[in-house]
C-alpha cells in the first residue's frame, strides 16, 4: 500500500513533527494530527501489511517543470520543495520498485 503524507508530519528533531512547532497555524494543527494518527495505524498494522507513505516537502509546485530526479530521506523535513512532476516520478518508482517498507518518507528535490 502506497499512501501520500502531509509535509507538517516531518519531523524537525527527533519526534518533533512540524506541526508541533508553537508557531505552527492551529487552523491546521487537526488536519495534520488527523495523518499522524493515520500513520500510528499504519505502524501498529500487522507485519503482513507492506505500506509506505511518501511525503512531499511543503512547497509542492505543480507549475514547475519536472527534473527527472528526486532525493528520498527518512520521516524528517529533507528539503524546501519539490516540482509535482517529481513527486509523480518517485512515486511510480517505489510502486515499480519498492525500495521501502513499513515506513514514513520524504521526498525532495
Amino acid at each position: 500500500m502506497l499512501s501520500v503524507g502531509v509535509a507538517t508530519t516531518l519531523q524537525t528533531a527527533p519526534g518533533v513533527a512540524v506541526h508541533d512547532d508553537p508557531e505552527f497555524p492551529e487552523a491546521h494543527r487537526t488536519f495534520s494530527l488527523g495523518h499522524s494518527a493515520a500513520l500510528d495505524l499504519l505502524r501498529d498494522s500487522p507485519a503482513t501489511l507492506d505500506w509506505v507513505v511518501i511525503t512531499p516537502p511543503m512547497d509542492l509546485d505543480r507549475t514547475a517543470p519536472g527534473t527527472g530526479r528526486y532525493r528520498v530521506g527518512g520521516p524528517h523535513v529533507l528539503g524546501p520543495r519539490i516540482a509535482q512532476a517529481d513527486l509523480a516520478l518517485a512515486i511510480v518508482d517505489e510502486l515499480t520498485t519498492p525500495a521501502h517498507h513499513r515506513e514514513q518518507i520524504a521526498v525532495t528535490e
